[in-house]
């Protein structure tokens, strides 16, 4: 007698655009579940093209995980990416851990969707904006307040003891679950979303238009199908080079530090001239304040930090100048301190390697030398600007 047995169920939401076939699958970034689904979308539909939610930098790190330990981490700095950095290992931390518990590292699904698209002979494009782009994307479009919410919850996210099962990652490829996360993230911090999400779904769906292909298989995030759904159906077109670009600071906005140090500047002039001729001591007292104020605490904090003896020099001597360069202390001590960290201090491909692991321990942070290298470009800076803002109001009110 014969059986008749249901179809293999393909994974995936599929699309028809006009006479074009387009199947997105969602994964979960550290699922085991995720690479073998991936596998048997590619098999089973064999698509003339399989577009990937990776960019250049980030498919040459899933190939060879040492590969960003080459990193020139002085132009990293000269750059001012640092931050941009620093950020990228949180999250790099965060995800290892995840992967930690069920056993992936994470992107391994969209590394195996490479590898078995290049295997069966199937072009591979990939759709995703650099990861450049977008963190300056983010930063740029947060306001300073938002920027420090931001700061904290990724550093909360080191100590995060939460632990995932294969259950609750499967959980999360479900559109509806999806949906309810990013409404939620969006409520908090919406520039954040429309960045990091709403703008990839918008850049990876005109990818896919753009795409000649009659089958076409993307393997995305779970987050971004709703929105690139979306955005397929209207056949909503973008402009990558917009999405690519860096955000337009208000007028406001690029101005003000340089008001700021004006204001400064101009606030001292007038009290030294006012009080010169009434008590030259008096003048005197207030510049050594300054000096103090400025060089003590950025001093205190590099010493804390564990900087080179010639960095904790160099930062006492132009701390109390840096308000004449750029505004406050902090952007400008903290690029130099750092600069002349990485020089006499370069961080060897171990501490790169091992950076994103020692991220959540406090004791580490002294030990590895990149790490150490952020708290030099951090502390510093921080202090020096904390002790400006005291003497300027001591001067001020004299």
């Amino acid at each position: 007698m014969e059986t008749l047995t249901d179809p293999p169920v393909i994974p995936g939401q599929e699309i028809v655009l006009g006479g074009r076939t387009v199947r997105l699958l969602g994964t979960a970034h550290v699922s085991a579940e995720s690479c073998a689904e991936v596998e048997r979308a590619i098999r089973a539909t064999r698509p003339e093209a399989v577009l990937v939610e990776l960019d250049a930098g980030r498919l040459a790190n899933l190939r060879d995980a040492g590969a960003w330990a080459k990193t020139d981490i002085r132009t990293v700095i000269r750059e001012r990416r640092l931050p941009a950095l620093i950020a990228g290992l949180v999250l790099s931390s965060y995800q290892r851990r995840m992967g930690g518990e069920t056993g992936v590292r994470p992107g391994a699904e969209l590394l195996r969707a490479v590898e078995v698209a290049e295997a069966e002979g199937i072009p591979v494009v990939l759709i995703d904006r650099p990861i450049r782009a977008t963190m300056r994307r983010i930063w740029g479009s947060l306001g300073w307040w938002r920027r420090l919410q931001l700061v904290a919850s990724l550093g909360g996210s080191l100590f995060s003891r939460q632990k995932l099962s294969e259950a609750d990652l499967g959980a999360l490829r479900r559109p509806d679950s999806v949906n309810a996360m990013l409404t939620e993230m969006g409520s908090g911090m919406p520039a954040l979303t429309e960045t990091l999400v709403a703008e990839r779904d918008r850049y990876m769906a005109e990818h896919i238009q753009a795409n000649t292909a009659t089958r076409v298989l993307a393997v995305v995030g779970a987050a971004h199908v709703p929105g690139m759904v979306e955005a397929l159906q209207a056949g909503r077109r973008s402009s990558l080079a917009e999405l690519e670009a860096d955000p337009v600071r208000p007028l406001v906005s690029r101005l003000l530090p340089w008001l700021v140090s004006a204001l400064i500047v101009a606030a001292l002039a007038v009290l030294v001239g006012s009080k010169w001729d009434k008590n030259n001591f008096q003048v005197l007292d207030a510049l050594q304040l300054w000096v103090i104020c400025t060089s003590g605490p950025a001093v205190v904090a590099a010493l804390i930090a564990r900087a080179h003896v010639l960095v904790v020099l160099l930062i006492a001597l132009v701390a109390p100048l840096a308000t004449l360069l750029r505004a406050i202390p902090g952007p400008k001590l903290s690029l130099l301190a750092a600069l002349a960290q990485a020089w006499l201090r370069p961080p060897t491909v171990e501490d790169m390697e091992r950076a994103a692991d020692d991220l959540p321990r406090l004791s580490a942070w002294w030990s590895n030398r990149l790490l150490r290298l952020f708290l030099v470009f951090v502390l510093p800076g921080l202090a020096s600007t904390l002790g400006a803002l005291y003497a300027l109001s001591v001067i001020v009110r004299a």
